[in-house]
């Protein structure tokens, strides 16, 4: 974050004391940690980070007007900051006024569409004014920013795990709004399952995986993306599946020559010698 107002501290200097004001406070040196944020605030008064850190605190204090002012003046110092929208955002959730915690959201998305915590925010405030759907639709952004393997951040962890629910429960609605929605179709065409429409359905609502050619070395463009081929594209298997056992005796009958010449080792089949009756 820039700080255009403080002379005496560069930013590195100004989060290195905040870090270790943080530190000092998970340690147990309260006393130590607040020496530490006195000593920044006088030193850099309106520098961004500093008006959130204090905001943080207050915050935690339950003194929600004077932590709004300092993340209203840690804005106003650092618009381009999404961290320090969602803060403010989440302030004026506590205070009730959700036209402006909206607003604060959408700034903090502009800056940074995957940023974990507005998502979040956003989602529940949605789901609080009755948008149930939108609000899963913004938690399931959420849960994809997540890495898979990862732990959440300890502060979202009971959050993300009510948007797991939300977005279970919705897609669930959204199954049984389909097959509704689709059953008189399906009686026009004699009641009898539509592949590609199924798997389609399964897919927008989470019951099934799309997979994609992934190749490891060579991707070739506009080959179809065939999941699962169907027996029926292949009407010669079943002769090859009744040859099984003659085409098992030509391959025992032949024998693997391997062979090392200049260019390295090679292989041939040779058929085995006739054994002696």
């Amino acid at each position: 974050m820039s700080n255009p107002n403080s002379a005496t501290l560069d930013d590195a200097a100004v989060i290195r004391i905040i870090q270790a004001s943080r530190a000092a406070a998970a340690a147990g040196r309260s006393s130590e940690a607040e020496q530490m944020l006195v000593r920044i605030a006088q030193q850099a008064p309106r520098h961004p980070a500093v008006l959130n850190e204090l905001g943080v605190i207050m915050t935690a204090r339950g003194e929600t007007e004077q932590a709004l002012g300092l993340f209203t003046r840690a804005t106003q110092a650092d618009p381009k900051h999404a961290s320090l929208w969602s803060n403010l955002a989440n302030c004026l959730r506590a205070l009730g006024r959700r036209q402006e915690e909206r607003e604060a959201l959408e700034k903090a998305l502009a800056l940074e569409p995957r940023h974990l915590a507005s998502l979040l925010q956003k989602a529940s405030l949605l789901e609080d004014l009755g948008d149930t759907r939108n609000a899963a639709r913004i938690f399931q952004n959420a849960l994809v920013t997540i890495a898979p393997g990862t732990e959440p951040p300890a502060t979202v962890r009971e959050v993300i795990e009510h948007a797991k629910r939300v977005v279970a429960a919705d897609q669930a609605a959204l199954g049984a709004a389909l097959k509704e929605r689709l059953a008189e179709i399906r009686a026009l065409h004699g009641g009898g399952a539509q592949r590609r429409v199924d798997r389609c359905l399964e897919i927008l609502s989470s019951r099934r995986v799309a997979y994609f050619p992934r190749p490891t070395f060579m991707y070739f463009p506009d080959i179809p993306a065939v999941e699962f081929f169907e027996r029926a594209d292949f009407p010669w298997l079943d002769a090859i599946e009744a040859a099984a056992d003659e085409i098992r005796e030509e391959l025992t009958a032949l024998n693997v020559v391997v062979m090392d010449g200049p260019e390295g080792a090679t292989w041939r089949l040779a058929e085995k010698p006739a054994t002696a009756s």
